[in-house]
């Protein structure tokens, strides 16, 4: 994939309720621009963002995907993130890469709770949206129902660009895009146009009046000609609608079916026109390293500096996902990560759809890649340049909805937190190492108990019946002459190599290789009772002396627990 420059990169994230369609509607949007060569299905458990084993048997998103699309010079990151309010910090981490949010809600139900905390959320970000109505061609599903829905319940900046065709028992087989005024249907993965339909003239002009209207309040001289009379341009309807949203008073409604394909080119096209770019996004402010506020502009030509905003660990190690906010991360790059005051090398970068990672020599301003191997870098720190040592914001995550703690039933039993820290260190070090005596213990105990097998006689060991071969090749004298000696006896079946060996000489050679052991005598187990008493007596000190250790700490945790209960 090429590197783009920052005005061509779109980071979208998807947003909206669980269920919805919104990694249905990554998968047309991938097909359509020629990503993939077939529109994946959550119910076969090919789509390219659920590709986690416990997301294919669940059948929804459970983590963040990131799904790269390229359409007309643009390059547009698509952040799938989950619906169920489980995994909200997928969602967090997310929003706090993407420049603008496209929220999907379903033509059958209209706006759920997960749109209306979508919404929540980019209110208080202050970031640019677009709608997105889904399943349009499913049964009891109506359009106009859910885009009233949406007005009525987030204001008159709600305004639909894109529009169904339906035809007979409300089969859909078009859209019609209101700001060009053009009506197309979808052959396979082409989009033709066709012929605006006579009764759809009169709402497609209505709605694009109120797109004019919207947009005559960005400035005076477009409010001046707006009463005048003047009818806006193309250009100037599609420049008033990107200005409209970014300065958050239009958000643009658009609308298909993920299964064939409608509405997705118009999508596309909208992302690319509609949506800021990250050198848009309002300027970061940090402290470097001498505590002084600096701004972080998104420009190729600025010094690097990278945020992490994803970490995932499997069998292969950590990978982390990156968005690069000033300048340009290159490969073999060595980065500064200042909340760990550590050096982190940029060995090999990629750039990842679903699963999949494709290994780039560099990763522009403005997008999103990936790095394996980073030693102390974790999600929501900053890698930066050793001569500009910055940390920006982190991600903050929302509260927990449900929260539980732990009370003292008697009044003024409470531990503070350093007695509680003293108390724990106290037990960890001490049971360790009390442990670690009474196991030597036992090992001394086990050594002097067992019984060693005791050589055997060398007159009992026949005196030449066999041959081994030395490490060297020759051969060795006899077993009786070794034993004779004091060598070690060892056993060894050799091949037969003289004519003389009879066929019976095999089994006297394994019976001679069998080692013999003698009975302790009863001085030797008056001998190994009293080593194993000593044993027990070292065991007992050992012991002992670990549970005085114990009983210091414990000493210095009540001095700790005096102080934090005053």
């Amino acid at each position: 994939m090429a590197n783009y420059p920052v005005n061509k990169i779109r980071n979208v994230c998807l947003m909206g309720h669980g269920g919805d369609g919104k990694t249905s509607l990554v998968e047309s949007l991938l097909n359509i621009s020629g990503a993939t060569d077939r529109v994946g299905k959550i119910a076969d458990g090919n789509t390219v963002c659920d590709f986690d084993p416990e997301e294919i048997r669940r059948k929804f998103s459970i983590s963040t995907a990131v799904a790269p699309v390229e359409w007309n010079d643009c390059k547009i990151n698509l952040l799938d993130t989950p619906g169920f309010f489980d995994f909200e910090s997928e969602v967090q981490c997310a929003m706090r890469v993407a420049e603008s949010a496209l929220i999907v809600a379903t033509g059958k139900s209209g706006p759920g709770v997960g749109t209306e905390k979508a919404w929540e959320r980019c209110e208080e970000q202050a970031m640019p949206r677009m709608f997105y109505i889904s399943k349009i061609d499913e049964e009891n599903s109506d359009y106009y129902t859910s885009l009233h829905k949406l007005q009525k319940q987030f204001g008159v900046s709600v305004a639909p660009i894109v529009v169904p065709i339906f035809e007979g028992n409300r089969d859909t087989v078009g859209i019609v895009d209101c700001v060009i005024r053009k009506a197309y249907r979808m052959d396979g993965n082409k989009r033709v146009e066709i012929p605006i339909p006579e009764d759809m003239k009169d709402r497609i002009d209505q709605h694009r009046a109120a797109l004019c209207e919207n947009i005559a309040e960005l400035s005076e001289d477009l409010m001046e000609r707006y009463f005048a009379g003047e009818e806006f341009s193309d250009e100037e309807l599609i420049a008033g609608i990107r200005q409209g949203v970014k300065d958050l008073v239009l958000a643009p409604v658009f609308c298909g079916t993920a299964a064939t394909g409608i509405g997705s080119y118009a999508l596309l096209k909208g992302i690319a026109d509609y949506m800021p770019s990250p050198d848009e996004k309002p300027v970061e402010l940090c402290e470097d390293e001498k505590g002084e506020l600096i701004e972080i502009n998104c420009t190729p030509n600025g010094s690097t500096c990278a945020f992490v905003f994803k970490t995932v660990a499997d069998q292969y190690g950590r990978f982390s996902y990156f968005k690069v906010m000033s300048g340009e991360v290159k490969q073999d790059m060595t980065l500064v990560n200042k909340r760990a005051d550590a050096n982190e090398k940029m060995g090999h970068i990629f750039t990842v759809c679903g699963k999949k990672t494709s290994e780039v020599p560099v990763v522009g301003c403005g997008d999103i890649g990936a790095v394996s191997k980073l030693v102390t870098t974790r999600t929501g720190d900053t890698l930066s340049m050793s001569v500009r040592k910055v940390e920006l914001e982190p991600i903050e995550f929302a509260p927990p909805c449900y929260t539980q703690a732990i009370a003292a039933k008697v009044k003024g039993a409470e531990v503070g937190h350093k007695a509680g820290a003293a108390a724990s260190e106290a037990v960890d070090k001490g049971s360790f190492q009390v442990g670690r005596l009474i196991g030597k213990a036992k090992r001394a105990i086990a050594d002097a108990t067992a019984e060693e097998p005791q050589p055997a006689d060398p007159a009992e060991i026949p005196a030449a019946d066999v041959s081994v071969s030395a490490p060297t090749g020759t051969l060795r004298a006899s077993e009786g002459e070794r034993a004779a000696n004091g060598e070690p006896v060892t056993y060894v079946p050799v091949s037969q190599t003289s004519a003389a060996r009879t066929a019976d000489a095999a089994p006297k050679a394994d019976a001679a290789a069998k080692p013999k052991v003698k009975k302790p005598t009863e001085a030797q187990k008056a001998a190994a009772k009293k080593k194993a008493a000593q044993a027990s007596t070292d065991a007992a000190r050992m012991v002992g002396k670990g549970l005085g250790r114990m009983g210091k700490m414990f000493g210095s945790f009540k001095e700790e627990f005096d102080k934090a209960s005053k």
